[in-house]
């Protein structure tokens, strides 16, 4: 009796450490999402590319998976990842990460390049994407270079919406055609 009470206690006080020393960990790993993802300026240009830009099965937007998902609830329009992409894509790994280097990357040509293998003709970016991170598989950093791209090559991005002025770390939406 005395040895089976041992081991009960024994487990319980192994199980107490694991959540004391793991929880601060997975606290900060998971608090992302709690928290709202989407902010009311990207629900605001959400609403705008339905009453403003073509829509529908046939257009389709690069954003983060949090964007996509609005987006595509808001306009019924396909996005690059989100959603059911699964069923109509048969590399979907391929697909998450192509998405991640169309904004993580430093080269515009090759974030169009993605753009056009994915038939993207709009790309959704917004200062959450930047400030708290871009969330494909993981949450990274949209680098300086990464933004600026988009807005350094006319002949590949062309600014339709524009919340603000495009300036690395400031508050704003930027919604930019991807051209031919």
């Amino acid at each position: 009796m005395m040895k089976t009470r041992s081991s009960v206690i024994l487990v319980v006080l192994v199980f107490l450490g694991f959540l004391f020393f793991d929880y601060g960990a997975a606290f900060n790993y998971t608090v992302r999402y709690y928290d709202p993802v989407v902010d009311h300026d990207e629900v605001l240009a959400a609403y705008w590319i339905r009453d403003n830009l073509p829509v529908g099965r046939d257009v389709v937007y690069a954003a983060d998976l949090f964007a996509s998902e609005l987006i595509m609830g808001v306009t019924a329009s396909p996005c690059v990842i989100g959603g059911d992409w699964s069923a109509v894509s048969a590399s979907e790994v391929g697909r998450f990460l192509d998405c991640q280097t169309i904004f993580t990357g430093s080269s515009a040509q090759v974030a169009h390049d993605l753009c056009r293998k994915w038939g993207v003709d709009y790309v959704f970016l917004s200062n959450r994407m930047v400030e708290l991170s871009f969330y494909g598989y993981a949450w990274l950093q949209i680098s300086k270079e990464g933004f600026d791209k988009f807005f350094d090559s006319p002949s590949h991005f062309s600014l339709v919406y524009s919340s603000a002025a495009p300036v690395y770390g400031e508050e704003g939406i930027w919604i930019l055609k991807v051209l031919s």
